[in-house]
């Protein structure tokens, strides 16, 4: 059964959640438009100061008066072209970093993961026809028909808008870091899926109701899926963005970040299930896209951070002279 496709309209729901101000701890009478009108109005009148005045009528101060003549606003399409252009900078730069530090493994904790989950993979794909029985005559899997919600959630259309309602909702609220989480799920989806469809390609497995033979170096290749590559991405990026622990969170606060990680993290669950279930995919195919993905997109995640992280200037102590 196809799911249902009523779910991108969630999406819009998900733009007018993060661009509200209290989502990202903000006030909404604290921008500062407000704060120089507020200024204005309740500044003190000092006796005797002379405001200027506007003889012409126009609302312009003339050049003679006693006040200094306010310098035209630059046009809008400027600011937009200079926003769009910065986020392209960061974007940019971002990858630079990965393909540079985070792409290969580095350290022993990065070649532990990736091996244990070839591993892993290996193992299951050992089994593969087993389990796909198992699963198919469970008593979950005759009452999971709900689950089928995971084959829309884990569209890549459906990743893509999500990034898009993030960015354009965050742009028109004047949002950067609600603007900055579309960006980089859009990176991080971009990126994720060029490796899942390299290994695709290199181990080329046809899907379970098709027999499931393994060919190498061969097109159209379901090993690692892109399903479960969308849905961790998308759960990696918001649990970094907006459900990351510090050390300042308050016992309600950390509460509440945890109960949004369940929710996060319930959506590559619901998505795996469904590759399952649907016999769509083998359990090492949902594994390995899964493990995969969330390998690439925290080295995107500590990318942007490097590449955003502002560099200090160094302070230089006074010379005295002799």
């Amino acid at each position: 059964m196809r799911p249902s496709p009523r779910f991108p309209s969630l999406v819009l729901a998900v733009a007018l959640l993060v661009t509200s101000p209290r989502v990202w701890g903000q006030n909404l009478l604290s921008t500062p438009h407000l704060d120089g009108f507020m200024a204005a109005k309740t500044a003190p009148t000092i006796p005797g100061a002379v405001e200027p005045s506007d003889s012409s009528g126009t609302g312009a101060f003339e050049p003679g008066g006693s006040g200094p003549a306010a310098e035209p606003a630059a046009p809008q399409h400027q600011g937009l072209l200079s926003t769009l252009g910065s986020d392209a900078n960061v974007a940019g730069r971002t990858f630079s970093l990965f393909v540079r530090r985070e792409a290969w493994p580095q350290g022993a904790g990065q070649f532990l993961y990736l091996g244990g989950l070839a591993g892993a993979s290996a193992l299951l794909e050992a089994h593969k026809e087993s389990l796909r029985r198992d699963v198919l005559g469970s008593a979950f899997y005759r009452h999971s028909h709900w689950t089928e919600i995971g084959g829309t959630l884990g569209l890549t259309r459906v990743t893509y808008l999500t990034a898009a309602a993030f960015y354009l909702g965050g742009l028109a609220a004047g949002e950067t870091e609600v603007r900055r989480t579309g960006l980089i799920l859009a990176e991080s989806v971009l990126v994720a899926q060029g490796v899942a469809g390299a290994v695709n390609f290199g181990v080329s497995e046809e899907r379970p109701e098709a027999g499931g033979a393994i060919r190498f170096f061969h097109s159209g290749g379901s090993s690692v899926s892109i399903h479960m590559t969308n849905t961790v991405a998308l759960a990696r990026v918001l649990d970094h963005r907006l459900a990351r622990f510090e050390p300042t969170d308050s016992r309600g606060r950390r509460l509440l970040k945890i109960l949004a990680k369940v929710v996060i993290y319930s959506i590559p669950a619901i998505t795996a299930w469904q590759r399952v279930r649907s016999d769509q995919h083998y359990l090492w195919n949902v594994v390995l896209g899964g493990g995969l993905s969330a390998y690439v997109t925290d080295g995107i995640l500590r990318a942007y951070d490097g590449a955003t992280t502002p560099v200090p200037t160094p302070y230089l102590l006074p010379q005295v002279l002799p």
